[in-house]
């Protein structure tokens, strides 16, 4: 705390204003906790989405009565929920209410450090990133990285429980990066659960959205967000574009297929992408896409881990390689990952000429098992199962 007063006010003025809040919130524990109520928050209540999704999903697959659901969503769009289940807006009174006399909570990506969770409340990090690539938190400045570490100390305890999609994440990020001493679920992500049957239906009506003829085959192309915790709004619109027509019609003379090339910008960043691709940022489901695709490419994005599970042809494109491997760099050695690496676009094209499916299998297979994989396809029902077992 001393640290923040003499190097950075502003910070140290933020951490006594979450307190005071979070002390005038416990207003809210005059009343009972409802023990069927359960709400369901993603990327702080920005979509419907990802592993809180899926867990949402499959409870309405096994149970679809047992509990009172809410979904906090900004848009209060009804699209992807149930008419039987509730929509709260990020902010406000009722949002509070419900949030604070829920007995479970499922988020992805942190409350806010002022919420004051309660005992009795069972609330659940499903987390957002499997797998070990660039690193959280990377461009914070010291008096940030000091800041964030006070957050983590106020919202840890909080934390009953985080699902973790392999071992090496447990041992590097949640125990290292976030300081968390407690119980880790291991599950792999409820969001991977359906690389583990067959994904045909999805890839039909993705392509039916996007106007795609059956028979084509699908490139998806999802860059990481670049920013840090200063709200930088830095993407791939920086660097080298990526050659779309190249890369397509190399394809097309090589298998003899036809391709359609779908972008998806991180939800962080608002950029837009270059003419002649199918723009799927706005498409509610990232799982689906990744699915969908016969042929992904990303950077340092955490679902390079997630489309490893399909063992389809995966690429990394990163121009800003060699400097981002130095800052802000990677939580795990780059050389143990199976994903051919290139810098250039020429790289790219060679290194898809070169591409041998049945050495990429077995290095995906060597990668799941070095890293200590927990996904099974059974991630959602063990979330379901720690749930109904829980007793405060």
């Amino acid at each position: 705390m001393l640290y923040l007063f003499t190097h950075s006010p502003r910070l140290f003025v933020n951490l006594i204003v979450l307190y005071v809040i979070k002390q005038m919130l416990k207003v809210f524990y005059v009343f009972p906790i409802n023990e069927k109520k359960i709400i369901f928050v993603s990327y702080g209540g920005k979509q419907i989405s990802c592993n809180p999704y899926y867990i949402y999903k499959r409870i309405k697959v096994k149970d679809p009565h047992k509990y009172i659901v809410y979904w906090v969503s900004s848009s209060l769009k009804r699209d992807r929920i149930f008419k039987e289940d509730y929509l709260l807006y990020n902010k406000g009174i009722k949002y509070l209410f419900h949030l604070l006399t829920a007995k479970v909570i499922i988020e992805n990506d942190g409350l806010k450090p002022y919420i004051p969770i309660r005992r009795k409340q069972l609330l659940i990090n499903t987390w957002h990133g499997g797998g070990l690539f660039k690193k959280n938190f990377g461009r914070a400045t010291t008096s940030e990285m000091v800041y964030i570490s006070y957050l983590r100390k106020i919202t840890k305890n909080n934390i009953k429980l985080y699902l973790s999609s392999c071992r090496a994440w447990t041992d590097i990020v949640a125990r290292v990066t976030f300081a968390y001493c407690g119980e880790v679920l291991k599950s792999g992500f409820p969001r991977n659960d359906l690389f583990f049957g067959t994904t045909d239906k999805i890839a039909i009506d993705v392509k039916k959205y996007f106007s795609i003829p059956i028979e084509n085959k699908i490139i998806l192309y999802a860059p990481t967000f670049r920013g840090g915790t200063r709200g930088i709004r830095k993407g791939v619109s920086d660097l080298e574009i990526i050659d779309v027509k190249a890369i397509i019609e190399n394809l097309e003379i090589k298998t003899g297929n036809k391709y359609c090339f779908l972008f998806r910008g991180h939800h962080a960043s608002d950029e837009k992408f270059i003419e002649g691709v199918l723009d799927a940022s706005s498409y509610p489901d990232m799982q689906e896409l990744l699915a969908a695709a016969d042929i992904f490419i990303s950077d340092y994005s955490s679902c390079l881990w997630d489309y490893s599970l399909s063992y389809r042809p995966c690429f990394i494109y990163a121009p800003d390689f060699d400097t981002y491997s130095k800052s802000p760099g990677f939580e795990s050695d780059y050389r143990e990952w199976p994903f051919p690496i290139a810098k250039s676009n020429e790289s790219l094209l060679r290194e898809m000429d070169i591409f041998n499916s049945s050495n990429y299998v077995d290095k995906v297979k060597k990668y799941h098992n070095q890293y200590g994989s927990y996904e099974k396809g059974t991630a959602a029902d063990s979330v379901l199962d720690y749930i109904a077992n829980w007793n405060m």
